[in-house]
């Protein structure tokens, strides 16, 4: 195993992924638990690498296999696994902490192959087919974006795998719409969210300039509002600085005063429209050339199956 990544990056149910170790998490590991020093150099060098799979949600499609280019992965029975590696499994997800936001500190790191699998996919083990090939552009889409992410969902392949009742697989925003009217229906959550962020600027912006000794008791608080407004449309500095700004105004007591009922309006959010071929260039085609003429900050993903 070379640790490029490639066999967790394509996992349709994301049940193979890697995992950063310490020192002292690898010495609470279970016996038998596999791991290695990392390599590249990079932020993780300090750290084990072990790569885990969730047996009891494998559908066994052999993507991982045939991706990896070292041949370091084969397929085994799972009885002959499943009761150690549920174990390594469960310590991996409930035992070591996520380093992702050390060894990805920048956003080059966090976009590269190797560097996105240390994110927490918010999209797992979902209803798809083995082998699927939609569900692990989804998947990296919330690992990239994390949990600022909104999905508007057309009706298709991707709102089945997506609401296999009674479970779905986000941990993010995700509504789903008709074939016909799912470009609006994401451009509607999109632009109501902008139009309420734009309400909230004003207000803070408005605090700034009144100068109320209330609602600014101190330069801690106006400095926490600066810094936020100055990054207010960037997604990484702005949602550090709205961090930030919740700790000082809650540290103050100033939390309903300043945010009124906007307090979920701070961190800027990511919206993504998402639907199959049919949708896209077939039933919902009109809706979706309305909206990307509009002109907004809106991005589309087409799960092109070729159908079309």
């Amino acid at each position: 195993c070379t640790q490029c990544g490639y066999c967790a990056f394509s996992c349709p149910h994301a049940v193979i992924r890697p995992f950063l170790l310490s020192q002292s998490e690898l010495e609470q590991a279970p016996a038998g638990y596999e791991s290695r020093k990392t390599k590249g150099g990079g932020n993780d060098s300090s750290y084990n690498y072990s790569l885990q799979i969730s047996p009891l949600d494998c559908t066994g499609c052999q993507v991982c296999v045939e991706v990896c280019p070292d041949d370091a992965l084969t397929m085994v029975p799972i009885d002959n696994v499943v009761e150690d590696q549920f174990k390594w499994w469960e310590f991996s997800v409930n035992g070591v902490t996520s380093k992702a936001s050390e060894v990805n500190e920048d956003r080059t790191s966090r976009c590269s192959v190797k560097g996105s699998q240390f994110e927490t996919p918010l999209m797992e083990f979902s209803g798809a087919c083995g082998g699927c090939g939609e569900t692990p552009y989804i998947k990296l889409l919330t690992q990239l974006f994390g949990k600022n992410v909104c999905v508007a969902n057309a009706t298709g392949c991707s709102s089945i795998w997506g609401a296999s009742a009674p479970n779905n697989p986000y941990a993010i925003p995700w509504g789903n719409s008709l074939f016909e009217d799912n470009a609006e229906f994401g451009f509607g959550i999109a632009m109501g969210y902008t139009d309420r962020r734009s309400t909230l600027r004003a207000k803070l912006e408005e605090i700034l300039r009144e100068h109320d000794p209330k609602l600014l008791p101190c330069d801690e608080v106006e400095q926490a509002i600066t810094l936020y407004l100055n990054s207010f449309n960037d997604i990484d500095e702005g949602n550090a600085a709205a961090k930030q700004l919740k700790a000082v105004l809650k540290k103050y007591d100033l939390m309903k005063p300043v945010l009124g009922t906007e307090v979920n309006m701070l961190e800027k959010q990511s919206t993504w429209i998402v639907g199959g071929d049919g949708w896209a260039y077939d039933i919902g085609f009109g809706g979706l050339d309305h909206v990307l003429s509009r002109g907004k900050n809106v991005n589309v993903i087409v799960l092109d199956t070729e159908m079309y």
